[in-house]
């Protein structure tokens, strides 16, 4: 069998079937039946899926049902816990984290060519680079699919902005006019020009982890690397792509920790800290009610903006604009270089995102990577798309292409002009012309690992750490975590997250 294998390093250089979609989205053809005596090789089958999110769970149970009434099967959903054990469904739904553990006990099927070949319904070859290969790679299998990407957007107060009296503060301050900002740096500049002692301007770090990991890897992607472009064998290559919390380079696998750019990033959050509040919150509600000024929110919070209860449009004192980038980056050699154009932009992709994977004792094996072509296949992404209390971002390319790109985020409730920014917006943020993005750590102790960032974040971000402080912390912490597995087992799950066997 010829196996579709996207080859390693070229993958950073360069639900429901149509039939069914209409009932989930409210558009497109009525169901069709099966033909009389048209043959289902699914009858009888009872899958079981557990999803870790109930909200994801409630959409895949919707479409579930759908799939099943079309092959006479059976299916159930489980979403109010993580699944603790591949074993215990056919299916499982988890984030990117969930992957390691099950993969690196051998417990996960790999994806079949069913879905893998060219020219087949999946369309595995219109997947982003990173989510065909890198991101559901253990050693060289492919052992998950992609179900719904992440996102980030930066939202600002619209109407504040154009308020006379704050363009005349800022343009005295900072000699230069206020506008949405397009890195970091501007972002600090507008939270200087609008804070007040008893009005914070910017949102608190978010409780949840992803969402406050986010935004730190995503600020310390731009520092780490200058984007390189598809094909180009500059900036450090393969390794330099594939290294952002582990060095790969020279077969070290040694923590990145350290490293300039997550210096740069906690320094960045550090110096911002009087213009936030100290305690952790809700930075939506900081945006919609309280003083914030701008924010970088993921696609679900996005999806929580108020909306006019007869209209359901966003209000217009809301403003979109592409996650920012920074106006500095630092070299191989971690050199700090100034950005072409003032802006240094390398997508972080697949920290928020969810995958689906198949047991490998899943005696209903053939049935549930056939329900995952439905699910996750090109028509089915798209509907996941557009089901906006997700917060589900792009995969694919035509995810965020031109001539698809609005009609996928309507449903946010944004007009017409703040939905072509909210798509150019995606665009950026996934950026498929960049063969370096950062990823994710994708080994087994990950969750443990994330505690430790997250952590040294928040001190950074109530004034309590310096970047050089908060990084050295969480260096030192990693270290005394890496005592606890054997040094061998180590380098194995760090080779084998690298996709090399």
């Amino acid at each position: 069998m010829q196996r579709h294998f996207p080859r390693r390093f070229a993958a950073l250089g360069s639900v429901v079937v149509a039939a069914a979609f209409g009932l989930l989205v409210g558009c497109g053809p009525t169901p069709v039946a099966a033909p009389t005596g048209a043959a289902k090789p699914f009858a009888g089958k009872a899958l079981k899926i557990a999803v870790a999110d109930p909200a994801l769970g409630a959409e895949i149970s919707t479409r579930a049902k759908a799939w099943a009434n079309r092959h006479a099967a059976s299916v159930t959903v489980v979403s109010d816990r993580p699944p603790r054990d591949v074993a215990d469904a056919d299916i499982s739904v988890v984030p990117l984290e969930g992957i390691s553990g099950p993969a690196s006990r051998g417990e996960l099927a790999a994806v079949p060519e069913s879905l893998l070949g060219t020219g087949k319904p999946f369309r595995w070859d219109t997947l982003f680079i990173p989510y065909q290969s890198s991101l559901v790679l253990w050693g060289s299998a492919i052992v998950a699919v992609p179900i719904a990407g992440d996102g980030l957007v930066c939202v600002y107060r619209a109407d504040r902005f154009r308020d006379p009296a704050a363009k005349t503060l800022f343009r005295d301050r900072f000699q230069k006019e206020l506008a949405p900002p397009r890195t970091w740096e501007d972002i600090a500049e507008i939270a200087a020009a609008f804070h007040r002692p008893d009005r914070p301007s910017l949102p608190p770090i978010s409780k949840d982890r992803a969402d406050a990991l986010a935004l730190f890897h995503q600020m310390a992607a731009c520092y780490d690397r200058a984007p390189t472009a598809s094909g180009n064998k500059e900036e450090g290559g393969a390794a330099r792509a594939l290294s952002f919390h582990i060095d790969i380079a020279g077969d070290r696998f040694q923590p990145r920790s350290n490293a300039p750019a997550f210096v740069a990033a906690y320094d960045w959050f550090h110096k911002t800290a009087a213009f936030r509040p100290s305690a952790p919150g809700d930075p939506l509600a900081a945006l919609d009610t309280g003083s914030a000024i701008v924010a970088v929110l993921t696609l679900r919070e996005l999806a929580k903006l108020p909306r006019d209860p007869k209209t359901g449009a966003v209000s217009d004192a809301f403003g979109i604009a592409p996650v920012p980038g920074t106006r500095t980056y630092f070299d191989a050699g971690g050199r700090a270089q100034q950005a072409a154009g003032g802006r240094n932009a390398v997508p972080f992709l697949g920290g928020n995102a969810t995958f689906a994977t198949v047991s490998k004792t899943s005696a209903n094996a053939a049935a549930a990577w056939d329900f995952l072509n439905d699910l996750a296949g090109p028509e089915g992404s798209t509907g996941m798309l557009q089901e906006s209390q997700l917060g589900a971002g792009p995969t694919r390319e035509g995810h965020v292409a031109a001539q698809a790109g609005i009609a996928n985020w309507q449903r946010y409730g944004f007009d017409e002009a703040r939905t072509k920014d909210l798509a150019t917006a995606l665009n950026i943020f996934a950026d498929s012309t960049v063969a370096n993005p950062a990823l994710p750590l994708r080994t087994p102790d990950a969750p443990a690992i994330y505690a430790i960032l997250e952590t040294q974040l928040r001190r950074a971000a109530a004034g309590h750490a310096t970047g050089a402080e908060a990084a050295a912390a969480a260096t030192a912490a990693w270290a005394e975590h890496d005592k606890v597995t054997d040094a061998e087992v180590l380098k194995n799950w760090r080779r084998k997250a690298a996709g090399l066997d």
